[in-house]
């Protein structure tokens, strides 16, 4: 899953929905959500908002989350890169009771080396960096069938790598669609799809140069065979987010919308969400903890900021309910997501520094927010990580270097 986000004006980029009149301001802080009922879920509406009380069923119902919890407590900071140049690109995962840091260092995209540090959980313990790939600007991690197996993305491809237990890897490939991007950014992420069984499919973006209205994003999807992977092939828009495969459905997160498909990535459609920013079905991170997805979001509605949960329990083919966590006048950074298969973490940014929340029961109660930035690094975070081991949870961000807070 991917738990990594840009922050500040980049939430702007990743949710055309959250900018226009109003867009973001700069006053006030976060404040609890209780107490705030969305003209659309007041008791004289319907459903989907209209008085008729016509529910539409792609438009979730929003509500409050129940805060019963205290915060969790950050307990301490350390900085996890050594090189030249300031890391950047911050990816951590919680795989077999450790912490796999993942981050970037270098002058640019170009010249920079992915780098990993390992540490068990406690005490917090890194060891060296391994050097993985020069030119790699995010991967994802996952563990199949006691093999770590990661797809490290590069400006118009992605790499597949393997490895025993980090300390040294083997590239298996290539993988990218037939359309080259042109004169565009590039680095667009790649994952794959999380399933209870081994890795059958993954997901990566092209950036692609449309001509007279520029470069979008593209989201293509590939199939694992006997000898490799197919060429990726469209399925849809945006960046991808998050993808699971389980339960007969194949559902594909990205920053424009979700997909599903029950007939093994043949076809795939878009689930539709609501008329207004606040009822879009998309994300910017995505879990799956004990039989329940779960999507996070952060949106603009009525001059107020959001960040929200959506929840889906069956596989991905609807999204009736939306928890807010946070609203504010002021600017939230796109949150992040990860869950240990029964608990949940999310980070973002706000405007009093990098918070989070967490729920020990698949969204259904949170905590208070916790700051989980480091007060030594004098600096908003670029971009930021979660991963959750049980009660611990941690977070990896890019702030005047690379920051690792972990916190119970």
């Amino acid at each position: 899953m991917l738990r990594f986000a840009w922050t500040l004006g980049m939430a702007l980029l990743l949710f055309p929905g959250c900018s226009g009149d109003g867009g973001f301001s700069d006053d006030g802080g976060p404040s609890s959500t209780h107490g705030w009922i969305p003209p659309w879920d007041r008791a004289d509406a319907g459903a989907d908002g209209d008085a008729d009380g016509d529910a539409d069923p792609y438009k979730p119902q929003i509500v409050d989350a129940e805060i019963t919890h205290p915060a969790p407590q950050r307990t301490g900071c350390i900085r996890l890169d050594e090189g030249e140049g300031e890391g950047d690109h911050p990816a951590l995962f919680a795989i077999r009771d450790q912490w796999f840091a993942f981050f970037t260092e270098g002058i640019s995209n170009e010249t920079a080396a992915l780098a990993l540090r390992v540490s068990v959980p406690d005490p917090v313990d890194f060891g060296p960096p391994v050097s993985l790939l020069y030119g790699a600007a995010s991967i994802d991690l996952v563990d199949e069938g006691g093999r770590l197996l990661a797809l490290a993305s590069r400006m118009l491809y992605a790499v597949m790598l393997e490895s025993d237990d980090g300390s040294a890897w083997t590239e298996l490939g290539n993988i990218a669609p037939d359309e080259p991007p042109y004169d565009c950014e590039g680095y667009p992420p790649a994952l794959f799809f999380r399933s209870e069984t081994l890795i059958g499919h993954l997901a990566m973006g092209n950036d692609y140069n449309t001509g007279i209205f520029g470069c979008t994003d593209r989201l293509f999807f590939s199939t694992r065979t006997d000898t490799g992977w197919q060429v990726p092939r469209q399925v849809g828009d945006g960046d991808a987010v998050f993808g699971f495969d389980g339960e007969g459905r194949l559902t594909l997160v990205s920053t424009f919308g979700v997909y599903t498909s029950t007939d093994e990535g043949a076809t795939f459609d878009e689930i539709p969400g609501g008329d207004t920013t606040a009822t879009q079905i998309r994300g910017s991170g995505g879990a799956w903890v004990g039989g329940r997805l779960v999507l996070v979001q952060t949106y603009n509605y009525a001059n107020e900021n959001v960040i929200a949960v959506l929840m889906s329990d069956d596989s991905g083919a609807s999204w009736p309910l939306q928890v807010v966590l946070q609203r504010s006048g002021g600017i939230f950074g796109a949150p992040v997501v990860a869950s240990d298969g029964e608990s949940l973490a999310v980070a973002f940014w706000a405007p009093s520094g990098l918070e989070v929340m967490t729920s020990p029961d698949r969204g259904e109660t949170w905590s208070e927010p916790g700051r989980f930035d480091d007060p030594d690094a004098g600096a908003a975070a670029d971009g930021y990580s979660i991963a959750i081991l049980g009660t611990r949870v941690a977070v990896l961000s890019s702030s005047n270097g690379i920051r690792f807070c972990r916190g119970e």
